[in-house]
Order: structure tokens, then C-alpha cells, then sequence
């Protein structure tokens, strides 16, 4: 039989993050609230990375939305690991991206199946949601400016990236080869 998202949260404590991405400055933040304490972190996308992408007139926007969740499950990992983890993106084009686990764009589904692999790995269950821009916490950090995170006392952690974001189009030979 299979469980409603409220008979999980008596299971497995929660966790909760926000991941946004600014666009043209190419910032990607996420914020993670775990036992009651917040933390985020930021990375700026770098041009590596950006050479690697299918050709877009929208400053890469949806491949920066799914890196911020990249940002989250790599940084907060061991936050996530065993917990119902609760994702808030304010972009729906990569929210249903994820639900879908798919998208019509290779390099967004070689992103996305290394995510869903990484979840796996973790033993999380993963419950993504969409948040009004002006409501996401992410938010601030991608256009520098911190006075919610301060309101919040979140401490800023280092970004983990993996490996692969060097090479996004790097086949799957193994399940350790996409989670460390």
C-alpha cells in the first residue's frame, strides 16, 4: 500500500530547502532548515560549464534553477541523507522536470537522472513544491542581499559541487561515479 506525504513526515524527520538562480549573474543559491537551525550557501556558474550547455536565449535560466537543487544535494548532504526532504523551486519548468524525470532537453536530463540518482543514494524520499519568487528565501543570496538569511541567524556554508558538473555529458558508468 502506498503511503500519503503525512504518514512519511511520522517516519523520517523532515528537512526543508529553497534553491533559486538569478540569470544573467549566473549566482545559484540554497538555504536548508534542519532541526530548527538555517544555513545556505551561493556558487556563481562558471564558464566551463556554461560552454557545456545546449544553446538557449534565456541566460540559461532552467539549467541554473536545477543546478540549485545540484547545490543542495551535494552541499547538504549528509543534512538530507534517510529524511524527507522538501524542496521549494520558484521556476515550474524544472519543478515538473524533476517530477517528471525527464525534460525535451539532453543536457537538463543528464542533470536531472544524476539528481534522482544522488536522492537514491541518500535514502531520501524527495517532495518538491513551487514558491512565489517573493516568497523563496533563496531568493536574496542570487542578488546579494542577505537581510532575510540574517532575520533567519543562517549561517553561510561552503558550496559542494560535484564532479561531474565539469562534464555534464560524462555517461553513467557506476552509482559512485554520480554521488561522490
Amino acid at each position: 500500500m502506498y503511503k500519503t506525504l503525512g504518514e512519511w513526515r511520522g517516519e523520517r524527520p523532515s528537512v526543508y530547502t529553497f534553491g533559486d538562480a538569478a540569470g544573467v549573474s549566473r549566482w545559484i543559491a540554497s538555504v536548508i532548515c534542519v532541526d530548527g537551525v538555517w544555513k545556505w550557501c551561493r556558487w556563481k556558474c562558471p564558464q566551463l560549464l556554461w560552454d557545456q550547455l545546449q544553446i538557449r536565449d534565456n541566460n540559461q535560466i532552467n539549467v541554473q534553477e536545477l543546478l540549485s537543487i545540484v547545490l543542495t544535494v551535494f552541499t547538504f548532504k549528509e543534512e538530507i541523507r534517510g529524511r524527507l526532504w522538501h524542496h521549494w523551486c520558484d521556476n515550474d519548468g524544472i519543478t515538473a522536470t524533476m517530477l517528471q524525470g525527464s525534460s525535451c532537453c539532453g543536457d537538463l536530463n543528464q542533470i536531472t537522472g544524476k539528481i534522482w540518482l544522488t536522492v537514491a543514494s541518500l535514502r531520501a524520499a524527495l517532495h518538491l513544491e513551487r514558491v512565489e519568487s517573493l516568497a523563496n528565501v533563496a531568493d536574496g543570496p542570487t542578488r546579494n542581499s542577505f537581510w532575510h538569511l540574517n532575520k533567519l541567524r543562517a549561517t553561510e556554508v561552503q558550496p559542494i559541487m560535484p564532479w561531474w558538473i565539469k562534464d555534464v555529458w560524462q555517461p553513467i558508468t557506476s552509482m559512485s561515479s554520480v554521488v561522490s
